[in-house]
């Protein structure tokens, strides 16, 4: 009934420099800058959304509302956030026993981190990796801490915070509960 999703949009101010008109004629007038579908993920996840609900609703001969609420979405501004949020999302299935390890859930790119298998899931290998850091480190960072079963009781009670990831604050909460799970999720941190 959900998903997680982790994408890397291209510079946002470009993209709306370039599509601002587009925009604008295609919807009588543009999203409000600070709107969620003004930027690059949050069209491309109201497509994503879409096209899943149709092609469902199509299938099963379902008509009306589809999704409950909204994406909700975290800026993710260092390797060591991204790990965590992967991590968290490799995590899930396992979590509602849909799966006994990570890298068993056929529909999650837990299996090509693990193993390098390729995924059901096409995954985008860019050279270019996020943040100046080495895909091996992340890699290596990442299959350690999808391992942990404490990890799901704290991002539990972060999300329950509702304090942003991409702030001071939450990056200091966030750090205070891994530490009293005794987990580092990188070990140059």
């Amino acid at each position: 009934n959900h998903y997680h999703l982790v994408a890397q949009s291209p510079d946002e101010g470009l993209f709306r420099r370039l599509t601002s008109r587009r925009t604008c004629n295609r919807h009588y007038r543009p999203w409000p800058a600070d709107h969620p579908k003004s930027t690059v993920i949050g069209q491309f996840i109201r497509a994503l959304k879409l096209a899943v609900a149709n092609r469902i609703q199509r299938r099963m001969g379902l008509q009306g509302h589809f999704w409950e609420g909204k994406h909700h979405r975290r800026r993710l501004d260092d390797e060591w956030a991204m790990v965590i949020a992967v991590a968290y999302d490799h995590r899930n299935p396992v979590k509602q026993g849909m799966a006994a390890r990570a890298e068993d859930y056929k529909r999650s790119s837990a299996r090509w981190w693990t193993c390098g298998t390729p995924s059901v899931v096409p995954l985008c290998q860019r050279s270019d990796f996020p943040f100046g850091g080495s895909l091996e480190a992340f890699r290596s960072s990442l299959i350690r801490l999808q391992q942990e079963k404490a990890l799901d009781g704290v991002m539990e009670r972060f999300h329950k915070s509702r304090i942003p990831i991409d702030s001071k604050r939450g990056r200091a909460y966030l750090e205070k509960l891994l530490e009293e799970a005794g987990l580092d999720p990188l070990p140059d941190r």
